[in-house]
């Protein structure tokens, strides 16, 4: 629990720091506006008359020890403070004197300390030593009633005398400013792990990647820190690839490489989604897929959420025809395949208005295993598993899930829910990846890397090298490749250059739909194949 509530106040600590500084602050304001207080302490002296010889020193000291504590009793009474008031004036009344003083024994003596305090030094000296006068004459007074005498000049059994008068102290006891801010800052740091540690308690997002492996029961294959860039540039493995975003991309490449089982008959097709929308699978699916692309491998990049898709504009592609164009229609997957570099991607294409219908076609099926026996590696962007049910209906149809989750954001209820909806369509869920994770100070890994790279950005050997790929052209299609040692060799579609058509991503009746994607389709014109990258 220990632990716990100290991973807890250190994910937060931004909270302690708040209640630190208002703390400090709090500490800062008493010092500065609190009256300064002064105080003055009188000592005074129990004795006792009867001295003469040991034995009747002996019993006398034992009488002042037993009258001490009266005597202290009496010093707090209402009739001391109300004599002491009117023996100091200034309009003084007995309340404000009682809070004013404070009265203690030392233990084992006769000695009774009298400590006043007041804005004024001298005011606070002549309490405390006003107070053992009082005592005096009222202990005198009792004494002598006990003793049934009214002689004002006979010497009391016991008597209180003023061994110390109260002196006064320029010194102010209050406020002490540096106290005053180390109580506050103390304060503020308590106040504020209590609260970091409440706000864990009732936390119920995703925090760790560690938590959300044990939430989904599956490998953590890494985590990707919060990237500022990425809304303007959300290609990091190819703009930025010194950063560390981009190398949390390449960690979970190789991660991806271990828990995915080599198939003999063609690629692995991984599918990258997430329980709910803005989690970042589509930025998540593009770098991966470009970090692969990057070792050599031939890479597709599929974009299958339909109903939302933004590969096209990330890529600056053609976003005209795609998958839909292949499932709507009957085209060849060839004949959409686009080139970004080294990557080939398959965009998804006019939105449909049945895109649920479209994934779970036979069609869908027969081009995964044309894909499959092309590329090394076909990673799938779906849509997220709860608003609609597309992604569970393409789970099944690939070799390996990979399931998202944003720090911070996803609650463990959705995460629980879409492991659930997974299971229950057959899928193999082979990993979770925590995105959007807050810097911990720093740039990570990815200012160390950089200190490898060359001056002039290419670098040598290794990861190093990274450089951004030349996309194509938007709308240069390219055909589709047979993989080396897989496939038969096949003749090559015609390259063609799309033409972009006006409103291709506007919903439209199923009829309407399908006669523009193909006319949309027929109207380009073929151009000369470029020669295909290879490294």
């Amino acid at each position: 629990m220990i632990v716990s509530h100290l991973r807890a106040i250190r994910s937060r600590w931004s909270t302690l720091v708040v209640f630190a500084l208002i703390g400090v602050l709090a500490g800062v304001a008493v010092a500065v506006l609190s009256p300064h207080q002064y105080r003055s302490t009188a000592t005074l002296y129990v004795a006792s008359a009867g001295t003469d010889n040991a034995t009747n020193a002996y019993n006398g000291s034992l009488l002042s020890q037993e009258r001490v504590k009266s005597y202290r009793e009496i010093l707090a009474s209402d009739r001391v403070a109300e004599q002491v008031a009117q023996r100091v004036g200034g309009g003084a009344t007995a309340q404000q004197m009682s809070s004013a003083v404070s009265i203690t024994n030392q233990p084992e003596t006769t000695l009774l300390l009298v400590v006043a305090t007041d804005r004024s030094p001298e005011r606070a000296a002549l309490i405390a030593t006003t107070y053992g006068d009082v005592l005096s004459g009222v202990v005198s007074g009792m004494e002598r009633a006990a003793d049934g005498t009214t002689d004002p000049s006979a010497t009391p059994v016991v008597s209180v005398r003023t061994a110390l008068p109260a002196q006064p102290d320029a010194t102010p006891v209050s406020p002490r400013p540096v106290l005053d801010v180390v109580v506050g800052l103390l304060a503020g740091l308590l106040v504020g792990a209590a609260v970091a540690v409440a706000r864990a308690a009732m936390d119920t997002t995703v925090t760790s990647a560690a938590a959300l492996a044990e939430l989904a029961g599956v490998p953590d294959l890494g985590q990707v820190e919060l990237d500022p860039q990425a809304g303007a540039r959300p290609l990091a493995v190819a703009e930025r690839p010194a950063s560390s975003a981009s190398e949390a991309y390449r960690k979970l490449r190789s991660n991806l490489g271990f828990v995915t089982v080599d198939r003999e008959d063609g690629a692995a097709v991984v599918m990258i989604t997430s329980a709910v929308p803005g989690e970042g699978k589509s930025t998540t699916a593009a770098n991966v897929a470009l970090s692969l692309a990057d070792l050599g491998a031939r890479v597709l990049l599929l974009e299958a959420d339909l109903r939302r898709p933004v590969l096209a504009t990330v890529f600056g592609l053609e976003p005209a025809v795609g998958l839909t164009t292949v499932l709507g229609t009957g085209t060849p997957v060839g004949q959409v395949v686009q080139r970004a570099g080294r990557l080939d991607v398959v965009v998804a294409g006019p939105v449909p208005p049945n895109p649920s219908e479209l994934l779970e076609s036979r069609r869908l099926g027969a081009t995964l295993d044309e894909l499959r026996a092309r590329y090394d590696w076909v990673i799938v962007d779906s849509a997220p598993l709860l608003p609609v049910t597309d992604g569970a209906v393409l789970s099944h149809r690939c070799d390996a899930v990979v399931l998202l989750a944003r720090h911070g954001a996803t609650s463990t209820g959705s995460v629980r829910q879409a492991v659930a909806t997974l299971a229950t369509a057959g899928a193999h869920l082979v990993g979770t990846v925590v995105t959007q994770v807050p810097r911990s100070g720093g740039d990570g890994y990815g200012s160390y890397y950089g200190s490898y790279r060359s001056p002039t950005g290419t670098g040598g050997g290794g990861t190093g090298g990274h450089r951004a790929p030349a996309p194509t052209p938007a709308g240069r299609i390219v055909p589709l490749a047979p993989r080396a040692a897989t496939a038969p060799p096949r003749t090559l579609q015609p390259v063609v250059e799309a033409r972009r058509s006006g409103g291709a991503h506007r919903r439209e009746s199923t009829g309407t739909w399908r006669t523009r994607a193909t006319g949309a389709l027929s109207s380009v014109r073929p151009t000369t194949p470029p020669a295909l990258e290879t490294s």
